[in-house]
């Protein structure tokens, strides 16, 4: 019972120090009873129920699985530590043991060679960012590796610089060749640069290309790649992956990226903001670029961008029904080819790709949306089972949402039907938090929202088309929405 007592105060001391606010949650009135977060609201951020969450808190004897602890440390932005912690305390587990290092080796060439270098700092870093050796001028101003533990000389950690470098001087990147004459020093960024920030603007031209931040690249951290996370459903995946320690490539097609990079900015991660439309060519190819230009392995994929067209098929624009069509069926297929093939090439990786409790039933005044949604779901299922075949340390999973309290259908001219203002929608907050864990999860989909949208879906697989169509009908058709008169 003692190990009870201290998950619970455990559990309540993590959840008094987050706000609602820095938590993404709306203000329900000014007075609250206890400080930070709710029961409820936690429950709501890790995508469990309100009674199962009081169950652990209170010490009750359950037994959660791995995936809700995750889910949980995430909504309480847990640290390494913390999260250790609160599986010691559910449930025990026996130390791992450790698989003995293999230490990298230089030979006595490239010695000789680093011995050339009088005048200039130069060094050799291994395959993991371990220091192999150095000349004389790089043990003076940076480390001497000979002297250290080898498990201690990981230049990928973040360190201060030395004080005594001299100006123009850095640490060479890892995992990048400096040019004959330059070993061991670093050009100075492009003056519109934006501290190393890559940066895609709409144009038929190539975008100009800008040198990733040394913080970005020699960060310890995994990297994420979230498409559409300016806002919605994607701005809440890309919070969570950066509480739960991944550094950030995060696409929108405004400047509203450049805003919102600071939020996910504050829980440690390191963010490559890039704005780019993804319907066109150009800006998937910027994208990748974006991710490339990190020189790091890219673990985790997100291709969630995506939007709807409200409205008759008699009455909407045919050019922004293509437009849809590249940004919700053409860039995912584009996006994830090299995201693949670059993940099947490292041996592991997760792909989520958004798409909609529409794939499952025809809908009427969102004409081309539904089937657009029906391509990712059927996209994505075609090719988790390829990658079972051909590369199974990559799993894809389809993140299927109900109707969202986010701009979504605002966006899609749709404010006057039954799903603008007032109606009832499942929480963007939970949403993600489900998709993220049935990506950590390893699931092939998952549907975002309540228990009635879960319903809905399953009874989507039974019903007929026709009525099924009808009932959309019902809901998406614009109010007071007179007949098109026939031409005489």
């Amino acid at each position: 019972m003692a190990r009870n007592v201290d998950l619970s105060e455990f559990l309540r001391r993590c959840r008094a120090r987050i706000s609602p606010e820095s938590a993404g949650l709306p203000e329900r009135g000014a007075y609250r009873r206890v400080p930070g977060l709710r029961r409820e609201e936690v429950a709501q951020l890790a995508g469990v129920s309100t009674d199962y969450y009081t169950r652990l808190e209170q010490g009750r004897q359950i037994s959660p699985t791995p995936g809700v602890l995750e889910a949980i440390a995430g909504a309480l932005r847990m640290d390494d530590a913390e999260r250790a912690h609160l599986f010691d305390l559910v449930r025990p587990q026996p130390a791992a043991r450790r698989s003995p290092l293999r230490v990298q080796k230089v030979r006595s060439g490239l010695h000789r060679f680093l011995g050339s270098f009088t005048d200039q700092a130069a060094f050799v870093l291994g395959r993991r960012g371990d220091g192999l050796a150095a000349n004389r001028l790089a043990k003076a101003l940076l480390a001497d590796f000979d002297a250290m533990p080898y498990r201690e000389r990981n230049a990928r950690r973040e360190r201060p610089d030395p004080p005594n470098l001299p100006a123009g001087h850095r640490p060479v990147l890892p995992g990048r060749l400096a040019p004959s004459g330059q070993l061991g020093r670093r050009s100075p960024p492009p003056a519109d640069s934006r501290s190393g920030r890559f940066r895609f603007r709409r144009s038929r031209t190539r975008p100009q290309e800008h040198l990733m931040s040394t913080t970005h690249r020699n960060s310890v951290r995994p990297l994420a790649l979230v498409t559409g996370a300016s806002a919605g459903i994607g701005y809440q995946l890309a919070l969570l992956f950066a509480r739960n320690g991944y550094d950030l490539v995060a696409t929108g097609r405004s400047d509203t990226i450049d805003r919102v990079a600071a939020d996910f900015e504050r829980h440690g991660a390191h963010v490559v903001p890039v704005r780019a439309d993804l319907s066109e060519r150009d800006g998937v190819q910027a994208v990748w670029r974006a991710v490339q230009d990190t020189g790091r392995p890219l673990e985790a994929a997100v291709l969630n961008a995506g939007r709807s067209i409200g409205g008759a098929f008699l009455d909407t624009d045919l050019d922004d029904e293509l437009d849809l069509l590249a940004l919700n069926v053409t860039s995912v297929v584009a996006l994830a080819k090299p995201v693949v093939r670059h993940m099947a090439d490292h041996g592991n990786g997760r792909i989520l790709i958004t798409s909609s409790l529409s794939a499952t039933l025809p809908t009427p005044y969102e004409t081309v949306y539904g089937p657009s949604r029906a391509f990712t779901y059927m996209f994505a299922e075609a090719l988790r089972q390829e990658m079972k075949d051909r590369a199974p340390g990559v799993t894809v999973t389809a993140l299927l949402p109900g109707a969202t309290d986010s701009d979504f259908h605002a966006r899609a001219g749709m404010s006057k039907t039954a799903f603008g203002p007032g109606a009832k929608k499942n929480s963007r907050v939970q949403v993600a938090a489900q998709g993220y864990r049935a990506l950590m999860a390893g699931k092939d989909h998952v549907i975002g929202g309540d228990l009635r949208t879960k319903l809905t879906a399953l009874t989507n697989r039974l019903l007929p088309e026709p009525f099924k169509a009808a009932r959309h009908a019902r809901k998406a058709r614009p109010r007071n929405t007179a007949p098109r008169q026939r031409r005489g």
